[in-house]
Parts: C-alpha cells; sequence; structure tokens
C-alpha cells in the first residue's frame, strides 16, 4: 500500500550508483529506460489506481446511504399523510436529515 518499497528504492539508489560511477570513469554503457519504469512509473501508477478504485468504493456507499435515508424520509412522509401525524414531525424527520448530510458534508 506505501508508494515506493525498500525494493525500488534499492533499485532507485543502484541505477544513480551506476550512472554516477558512468559519468565519473566515462564508461559507454547504455541504460534501459525500464530500469526507471520498473522502479518509478509502475508502483506509482498502481497506487493511483488503488487510490481510484477505494475513492469509487466510497461513493457507492455513500450514494446508498443516501437513497436509504431518502427512501426512509419518504416512507415517514406518506405514513404521515395516512396516519395523520402532526406536521413536525416530518420536519423533525427532514431536519434531522439535514443535519446528518451536513455534518458529512463537513467530515468529507
Amino acid at each position: 500500500s506505501r508508494l515506493l518499497q525498500i525494493t525500488d528504492l534499492m533499485i532507485i539508489f543502484l541505477y544513480v550508483f551506476v550512472a554516477w560511477q558512468n559519468r565519473k570513469y566515462q564508461y559507454a554503457v547504455n541504460f534501459s529506460p525500464a530500469l526507471f519504469m520498473t522502479a518509478i512509473v509502475f508502483p506509482m501508477a498502481f497506487s493511483v489506481n488503488s487510490a481510484f478504485s477505494r475513492r469509487e468504493e466510497a461513493l457507492v456507499s455513500l450514494g446508498n446511504l443516501k437513497a436509504a435515508m431518502f427512501g426512509l424520509y419518504l416512507c415517514h412522509r406518506t405514513w404521515q399523510e395516512r396516519t395523520q401525524l402532526s406536521i413536525t414531525d416530518g420536519r423533525s424527520l427532514e431536519y434531522t436529515f439535514e443535519r446528518i448530510f451536513e455534518q458529512l458534508a463537513k467530515y468529507l
């Protein structure tokens, strides 16, 4: 789950060390960009993909919560009309849901 593992750091260090030795002693060595891509790009790409997946799962859960609360509100409103409950009961539930969503918005 970490962005860079210890093995990635070792590969980066080795790559930099060999590049420094190449420059110091003027060796004629070609470096493959695959080393760079393996050590840096791929772990970052997987990390971004993992974060995006977690975000999508959280949004689905939040959508389910919002749908369930809205369904509960509609049921309560319908029961209120059929049973002649006071209007303050419906307003109280509506106010409670508004407060819950306000607190969720502050938290998120």
